[in-house]
């Protein structure tokens, strides 16, 4: 019985690793998450001068801006026929530390991305400001 559970969960990280690859291998041959994700990272790179790449894989991206007033950061992340954004805000002097996250298809529209995560923090910090 020990075995079978050994080898079952064997097999899930097997497959999960493989699939792992298999995801990254494809990432890679359509020209990296840069050249995939490129109207999403260049708007972001766009809202702020001094906005950059921090770090970037076959299966992540950072990008962002980090400063005195604190950082806000995009990870960018497929998974698995998804992409999954997060925005990460730290030591920020007026709204603290934030984090805020999105699932859209993989292949979705990046402008209508764009458009959704915009509405989405506009109403949170419109909201934590008491509505003005």
């Amino acid at each position: 019985m020990g075995s079978f559970i050994i080898a079952i969960v064997l097999f899930f990280i097997l497959r999960f690793l493989f699939d792992t690859w298999q995801q990254s291998r494809k990432i890679k041959s359509e020209g990296g998450l840069r050249k995939k994700y490129a109207t999403l990272v260049d708007y972001i790179l766009s809202c702020d001068s001094k906005s950059k790449i921090f770090q970037e894989t076959n299966t992540f991206i950072s990008v962002g801006v980090s400063g005195l007033g604190g950082s806000q950061i995009f990870n960018i992340c497929p998974t698995y026929g998804n992409v999954t954004i997060q925005m990460v805000i730290k030591n920020n002097p007026v709204f603290g530390d934030q984090k805020m996250e999105w699932t859209f298809p993989e292949e979705m529209n990046q402008e209508h991305m764009i458009m959704k995560i915009n509405s989405d923090i506009e109403t949170k910090f419109k909201s934590m400001m008491g509505g003005y």
